[in-house]
């Protein structure tokens, strides 16, 4: 085949000059014989300064400049084809040391005269970005979604990040006007240490002039190529602080701020050092996409963990803060949330004086949850208290808290079991009433147990409340437990489950062991369970003490 005659050489120029691939000529020797404008916007070279150069060192990274230059020289000696035709995908370097992945395909020029080689080259980086952003947009969204731990699923978030998108994620909260560090990632924990040091040592605030305050003072992301050497020092305080940053070769920074609503809750901020690549508006467009969905997560476990507190503090006013002591006997308590602190419990106890000499406990159990079984719940207990001052017998007291619940006309149902207790020169005599409630459960000093016989109706609903009494003694070692229904969860009757539980314990345990056990640990399963539970336990020590 002919050379090409002038003219035929400016229209190939021109052809080369108008494709969107690079487009690289060489002869047998590696030299650079035509460079289109695709090649020198890619590689960062001109036509001028790349026609002549050995093309491997041009585009091909230092440690693999020998492979490249024995597979051209593998090629002219046996006309062995190992990659010449075929597309594959080789790691390329440009004039500023960036390294990044190409498609590339080397055909042979069959022109007069010696061989030429054209190589058409894509830079893939865009094409990969995007895919590992779509992974790395989908993962961040399942972590966001997983958590009410703000500041653990921000680490999460940031781990994600690296080294994918970038070396370097952290994610900083505003507390008033300071900022606080909640996560750093990076690939080598050595280097995380040394910006939590810096973070730690320093103070950075709202009216700082550095990147990250600015992108929270104008709720847009602030994007820096390049990051020069003044704005580290800048926003270092001593020069020691801007030396140790330096030596992290921080080259290309992305900060994007984290609003919620209308609340500035602080900023994400990625850099890249190791791998010299530089961020730009793509990067910037799906950061500011996670920001959204992580500051809407972040709001979100916030206002649940104030509303738990809020809850938490409302359910320890309805409970007892201690137990009061009673002569010759042990009692303890075993209380648990099944909402996990998000919603005040339906379920109380309490343990007060009935008259001299006896004292009065109960176990409830409200229909529901929230600020209306709250309200109810501390209805029942002040009246229980109030009813004890003059009534005579469990059942009055019983029957005085049906009719008050009947008077407010409640929509919400309660049970509840009732004990008065009189302690004996060797026990206690025992009188319990039940109304809805399962039945209090005897433990014998010697593990037997049995359920008693106290039954009645449920309170609010009806004008005339039936009770039926139980009686009996109990002697040193003897205990009583009351409960709540929430103690078989998904299993068989209350009072069979307590009972089974207490015959695993040996005789002779305290009623602290007795209210453990019997309560067992909730079986929240995949989702806790509508109940609370809720144990009270009095066992007879034998021994004689003084009121408290």
């Amino acid at each position: 085949m002919q050379q090409p005659a002038n003219g035929d050489s400016a229209l190939l120029s021109a052809v080369l000059d108008a494709s969107l691939d690079a487009v690289v000529v060489m002869d047998e020797g590696g030299r650079v014989v035509e460079w289109n404008k695709a090649a020198a916007r890619i590689f960062g070279y001109t036509a001028e300064e790349a026609v002549g150069e050995i093309m491997g060192d041009l585009i091909v990274p230092p440690d693999l400049r020998d492979a490249h230059r024995k597979g051209l020289e593998r090629y002219l000696e046996t006309g062995e084809p190992r990659v010449l035709g075929k597309r594959i995908e080789l790691t390329a370097i440009d004039r500023e040391g960036r390294e990044f992945p190409v498609e590339i395909a080397i055909t042979r020029v069959d022109l007069d005269g010696p061989a030429l080689f054209a190589g058409t080259m894509r830079d893939v980086t865009s094409n990969q970005r995007w895919v590992e952003s779509m992974r790395t947009m989908a993962k961040a969204t399942r972590v966001l979604g997983s958590s009410l731990d703000y500041e653990a699923t921000l680490q999460e978030v940031a781990d994600l990040f690296v080294p994918g998108l970038a070396d370097w994620c952290t994610v900083d909260l505003l507390d008033g006007m300071r900022f606080e560090s909640v996560a750093v990632a990076h690939a080598d924990p050595a280097k995380v240490e040394i910006v939590r040091a810096f973070r730690d040592a320093t103070v950075l605030t709202l009216n700082d002039e550095i990147p990250l305050a600015a992108a929270v003072r104008t709720n847009q992301p602030v994007l820096l190529p390049e990051i020069p050497d003044e704005l580290i020092d800048s926003a270092a305080p001593t020069p020691e602080d801007a030396a140790r940053l330096r030596q992290l070769g921080f080259r290309s920074s992305l900060i994007v701020p984290l609003r919620a609503r209308e609340r500035i809750l602080g900023a994400i901020a990625l850099a890249n050092s190791e791998s010299r690549r530089r961020f730009d508006s793509t990067d910037a467009d799906l950061m500011t996409e996670v920001a959204e969905r992580a500051a809407a997560a972040i709001e979100n476990a916030r206002l649940y963990q104030e509303r738990s507190y809020i809850a938490e503090t409302l359910q320890r006013s309805l409970l007892p803060p201690t137990l009061t002591r009673i002569p010759g006997l042990d009692v303890a308590a075993a209380y648990h949330s099944a909402q996990r602190g998000i919603d005040v419990g339906g379920d109380f106890y309490d343990l007060f004086r009935f008259d001299e000499p006896s004292w009065a406990a109960v176990v409830g159990d409200v229909q529901g949850k929230g600020v209306h079984a709250a309200s109810l719940v501390s209805l029942a207990r002040h009246t229980l208290r109030a009813a004890a001052l003059t009534a005579t017998d469990p059942e009055s007291v019983v029957r005085l808290l049906n009719a008050t619940l009947r008077q407010h006309q409640t929509e919400r149902l309660l049970t509840a079991a009732f004990a008065l207790i009189e302690p004996t020169a060797t026990g206690a005599r025992i009188v319990v009433v039940a109304a809805g409630h399962p039945p209090p459960i005897v433990r014998r000093a010697d593990g037997s147990c049995f359920a008693t016989t106290a039954r009645g109706t449920l309170l609010g609903v009806f004008a005339d409340v039936r009770l039926d009494r139980h009686e009996f003694e109990l002697e040193p070692g003897d205990a009583l437990l009351m409960y709540s229904d929430g103690v078989a969860g998904r299993l068989q009757t209350p009072a069979e489950v307590v009972v089974d539980r207490l015959q695993l314990i040996a005789p002779g345990a305290d009623a602290a062991a007795l209210a453990a056990t019997a309560a067992g640990r909730p079986d929240w399963g995949e989702s806790p369970p509508a109940d609370d539970v809720t144990v009270l336990a009095l066992r007879v020590t034998g021994e004689s003490g003084d009121d408290q």
